[in-house]
């Protein structure tokens, strides 16, 4: 006799079936860790492509990104005497392992004509890291929003037509914040 074990949740008054990205969120959160901090054994930390990651580091921090300091971060984990990359430092990473793995840790921008969907004036797949993500996100933004320009006096005051440090806010969040587990699921921004 075949035995089928089934996981159902309860979502507001109904029950429901659970899937498998839910499944193991479960089971990560019985064994008290995150997505991001899991380990991925396919590769060696030492092998893994992060060299524009350390440009920004070193540029943000003044600190070198040396494995002293992946370890003290959590972004690498000994397994078997052996350095690996957490899933949050292969995001971090210019390597075609966070493509194959991560496919959907991208952001997909588009200017559309008009305020409907039918007609594309721009559009852009950003499929950097995620470290520099926000920033060519925030590029597109601006480069298709309008710039207003107001004269005070003898001055010249220029103003967007939109807060863009709010914008810029915006989009941070929307990165950083966003389930990586979730496949099939990417950030998008669309302007009208």
């Amino acid at each position: 006799m075949m035995q089928v074990e089934i996981c159902i949740i309860r979502v507001g008054s109904t029950n429901r079936l659970a899937d498998e990205t839910l499944i193991s969120e479960l089971e990560r959160r019985k064994r008290n860790i995150s997505f991001d901090s899991e380990i991925i054994p396919d590769k060696p930390a030492t092998e893994l492509n992060i060299d524009s990651f350390k440009a920004i580091f070193k540029e943000k921090t003044g600190e070198d990104l040396n494995i002293q300091v992946l370890r003290k971060l959590e972004l690498v984990k000994t397994e078997q005497d052996k350095e690996y990359p957490t899933k949050a430092l292969l995001l971090f990473s210019d390597d075609n392992l966070r493509n194959s793995m991560f496919p959907n840790a991208k952001v997909e921008c588009a200017r559309f004509k008009g305020t409907g969907t039918e007609e594309f004036l721009d559009q852009k797949s950003i499929i950097v890291h995620i470290g520099l993500q926000a920033e060519e996100t925030y590029n597109f933004v601006l480069r298709h929003i309008n710039k207003a320009a107001n004269i005070e006096g003898v001055y010249t005051v220029s103003r967007w037509e939109y807060p863009v440090k709010a914008i810029r806010e915006i989009i941070r969040n929307a990165i950083v914040h966003r389930d990586y587990s979730l496949t099939g699921k990417d950030v998008k921004v669309a302007i009208y």
